[in-house]
């Protein structure tokens, strides 16, 4: 085939980052001319091609190649590629990453000669969907049609038509390599007069085996949990687990266990309708040693009263501790009754956990002592002295064992008050003081006790530590008095 490049016209169009874009494109090669066009989108919301053709006629070149790079929507309808009579048409289209591709009404033909090439292609979309899509070499024409699939989620075909007609040869090729899902219905192959058609049809996506795990690096004892990840719809999985328990398992997810250190490699083999296939993640797992089982002891009774406390102890230095009260160190005081355990941490994160000691608290109130008697208390007055309420009592220092005491003078008093449960426990002390008894006191009027309305006297006591005169409650030395009656005052 000839392809003469006098004329070379070059067409490019780039976009990026656009919302929404229409498209009405032609691209054509006639008699010896040369065509190439461009149009690419990148991070587009929705792109929309309606009526695209590409044409080489009469020994012209055509070419246009349109591509999208993670655009939302894409939509092509009445595209169309022919080569007529030597001319040569090629059409490229291609999507990366698109959610959503749609073709309908495709059409490539080579005509007399001509030759028509049209590659459709896509790669990670999650729906492709062709409706009517039509390959024909007519009298010696050359068509041929190429649409590929890689790791699309949903790929859907209907009305796909591959004709050569009178010696001209059509083909067609489909292929899908780790798609989810594929549909096909009303696919026609036709070779019509000497025509020869050809499709070619890798459907329902050859599996190919492929799986994660949740932890890569764990402890002995613990628990893996698998995930498949293979493509092609597999009908069974066979997984074989070095060094794990179960050592083989035939789930799409299984959860593994690994009880003794090492390194070890996975393998999965998984089937289809369509064939098999087979990965080994070699030293896949580590599975790291923990450290010995502690053991605890008490240095001391573990029932005791409360206020006291036990200390236990770790039989073997680890990297760090941890105990069931919080406590970081190899010994840990224990003032609480419950369960106590420690967590043995290795240098490699690993644990291990201890015995268990039960320690038991007695209860151990603190008695209250109740003091009942004259506030502020003078010599000569009396004050009784009460405990709460306990199984015995010893007083200090009296040393009474009664509940309640009787005191008359100063001093510091405390009790020792001892349950049922055996437990015993001091109050906090208790001070009385007996205040002295002043002297009687004595008034003096500083005038006539018998005056006129209107006039007063002042009446004043002898000197005291305090004052309080009856009956109006003054507490000065000296008093005036207005009207007539009897007054007192007392030293306080």
């Amino acid at each position: 085939m000839r392809l003469l490049q006098f004329f070379k016209p070059l067409l490019l169009i780039a976009l990026i980052a656009i919302s929404g874009l229409s498209y009405a494109q032609y691209t054509g090669g006639i008699e010896d001319g040369y065509t190439l066009s461009s149009i690419n989108q990148v991070k587009c919301n929705t792109v929309v091609y309606s009526n695209i053709y590409t044409g080489g006629i009469e020994d012209g070149y055509a070419s246009l190649s349109i591509n999208q790079v993670k655009c939302d929507t894409v939509v092509y309808s009445n595209v169309y590629t022919g080569g007529i009579e030597d001319g040569y048409a090629s059409l490229s289209i291609n999507q990366v990453k698109c959610d959503t591709v749609v073709y309908s009404n495709v059409y490539t033909g080579g005509i007399e000669d001509g030759y028509a090439s049209l590659s459709i292609n896509q790669v990670k979309c999650d729906t492709v969907v062709y409706s009517n899509i039509y390959t024909g070499g007519i009298e010696d024409g050359y068509a041929s049609l190429s649409i590929n699939q890689v790791k699309c989620d949903t790929v859907v075909y209907s009305n796909i038509y591959t004709g050569g007609v009178e010696d001209g040869y059509a083909s067609l090729s489909i292929n899908q390599v780790k798609c989810d899902t594929i549909a096909y219905s009303d696919i026609y192959i036709g070779g019509i007069e000497d025509g020869h058609a050809m499709i070619e049809m890798l459907t329902a996506c050859t599996p190919f085996a492929e799986f994660e795990a949740d932890k890569l690096e764990i402890c002995e004892g613990d628990t893996i949990n698998y995930t498949d990840l293979s493509s092609g719809m597999p009908t069974s999985w066979a997984w074989t687990f070095n060094g794990g328990n179960p050592s083989n398992s035939t789930e799409q997810n299984p959860s593994v266990t690994y009880n003794t250190a090492g390194t070890y490699s996975v393998t999965l083999f998984i089937t289809s309708d369509k064939g098999n296939s087979t990965i080994t993640k070699t030293d896949y797992i580590l599975v790291k040693p923990v450290p010995a089982i502690p053991v605890i002891a008490a240095s001391g009774a573990t029932t005791f009263c409360d206020g006291d406390s036990v200390l236990l102890t770790c039989n073997t230095a680890y990297n760090s501790y941890l105990w069931s009260n919080g406590d970081t160190t190899q010994n840990s005081y224990v003032y609480t009754s419950g369960s106590h355990t420690v967590r043995a941490i290795a240098a490699n994160g690993c644990f291990s956990e201890s015995n268990t000691i039960e320690v038991n608290v007695l209860n151990n109130p603190k008695p209250t002592v109740f003091v009942n008697g004259p506030s502020p208390s003078c010599i000569g007055d009396t004050l009784v002295l009460t405990s709460s309420l306990a199984n015995s009592y010893n007083w200090m220092p009296s040393g009474s064992t009664a509940q309640s005491i009787t005191v008359t003078s100063s001093g510091t008093h405390w009790i020792s008050a001892t349950y049922a449960n055996g437990c015993s426990r001091i109050s906090d002390p208790v001070s009385i003081n007996f205040g002295s008894t002043p002297v009687k006191p004595t008034i003096t009027a500083l005038g006539s006790l018998n005056f006129c309305e209107g006039d007063s006297v002042i009446l004043q006591s002898s000197p005291a530590p305090g004052y309080l005169w009856y009956p109006d409650s003054q507490a000065t030395q000296s008093v005036a008095i207005y009207t007539s009656g009897t007054y007192y005052v007392g030293a306080v």
